[in-house]
């Protein structure tokens, strides 16, 4: 009976992919529907005693958190808006589907953004990399051996690497060395965004508070082989976000930006586009480069300022989470855990 939450979860998963396929934007309404749908076979559910009161609250505490996850992440400029509201629609949808999934430490939350993480992780490292202009990745090779940040990551490893084991152990969260390492990486930007300045004298305090609390555990072999394995899945991951992560760009025809979109390529006053600024003199150009993107002013001083020569001009490319979305949404609902998780079971 309980499968026929399936109806609303497909519904979603199609429309949006198809949404994506065709660049359009998935409306409030067909989220709206899809929860719907699924409120009212929670109703009848309920009513034929097929699920309890307990596990209907559970269901509805699981997709507010998740809606709060997403906000966070839409707030930081990582998905859209409307990504937010399709992951808490999978998340009140999916926990009924399979037994134990409504149980806070089965974190269907996390099993979803895992699953869907997986397939984007794999397809986008290879853009990346293939994107990539020579000279980020012989930076990205240079960091192995510039002793001062490695320094900093491992002292950071270590210290957040503590959280983490509090945040597993309070929540009995199943474990591997993989989602350990990628808590440790998501922590460590989520510090390095808040408090930049600061950061470093957090690591130091909870290295030191590591040391006092988990003294015998430092000292284990158990200790040292799972360090430097997420030792080495952490440093991968930042040189994938923070050195070629950054060239990950495509081409857009100037009169199609809009206001938000992250222009790298800067403007003369004779209207060539360059992706260098060789001149120190700021008023040599019409428009320069911005981090958060640019405004509705910038994008009419955009159209107006280019050489008309120019008809497309390069933007940071914006992921659509959409279609992973719905893979780690039906993932979920078929194999009741993590890719990882599973794949531990299977070769570990």
């Amino acid at each position: 009976m309980k499968e026929v939450l399936l109806i609303p979860i497909l519904i979603l998963a199609i429309k949006s992919s198809y949404d994506q396929l065709k660049n359009k934007k998935t409306t409030n309404k067909t989220i709206i529907m899809c929860a719907i749908l699924a409120i009212a076979i929670y109703v009848i559910l309920l009513t034929t005693n097929t699920i309890s009161g307990k596990e209907l609250i559970e269901t509805v505490l699981l997709a507010s958190i998740s809606l709060i996850i997403g906000y966070a992440l839409w707030h930081y400029k990582i998905w859209s808006s409307s990504d937010a509201k399709i992951f808490a629609a999978y998340t009140l949808m999916i926990p009924q589907i399979l037994p134990g999934l409504t149980t806070f430490q089965s974190a269907s939350v996390i099993r979803i953004l895992v699953n869907a993480a997986i397939p984007l992780a794999i397809i986008y490292s290879i853009k990346i990399i293939a994107q990539s202009e020579n000279k980020s990745k012989i930076d990205a090779i240079k960091m192995f051996f510039n002793i001062k940040i490695i320094s900093e990551y491992l002292l950071s490893i270590f210290g957040i690497g503590w959280v983490v084991n509090i945040i597993i152990g309070q929540t009995n969260l199943q474990s591997n060395i993989l989602t350990y390492a990628i808590l440790i990486t998501v922590i460590y930007k989520i510090l390095d965004k808040l408090w930049k300045e600061e950061k470093k004298y957090i690591i130091i305090l909870l290295s030191i508070l590591r040391v006092f609390f988990e003294t015998n555990y430092i000292l284990s072999l158990n200790f040292l082989t799972t360090y430097i394995l997420s030792s080495l899945i952490f440093l991968l991951l930042i040189i994938a976000v923070s050195q070629l992560g950054n060239n990950l760009t495509k081409k857009k025809k100037v009169f199609r930006i809009k206001e938000g979109d992250v222009v790298v390529q800067a403007i003369t006053k004779s209207g060539e586009l360059t992706s260098r600024i060789t001149s120190k003199n700021k008023e040599d150009y019409v428009f320069i480069p911005k981090k958060e993107g640019i405004t509705e002013h910038d994008r009419k001083l955009i159209q107006s300022a280019i050489n008309k020569k120019n008809n497309k001009i390069t933007i940071l490319e914006k992921i659509d989470f959409r279609i992973y979305l719905a893979i780690g949404a039906l993932l979920t609902t078929q194999i009741a855990q993590n890719i990882i998780t599973m794949l531990s079971y299977i070769f570990i």
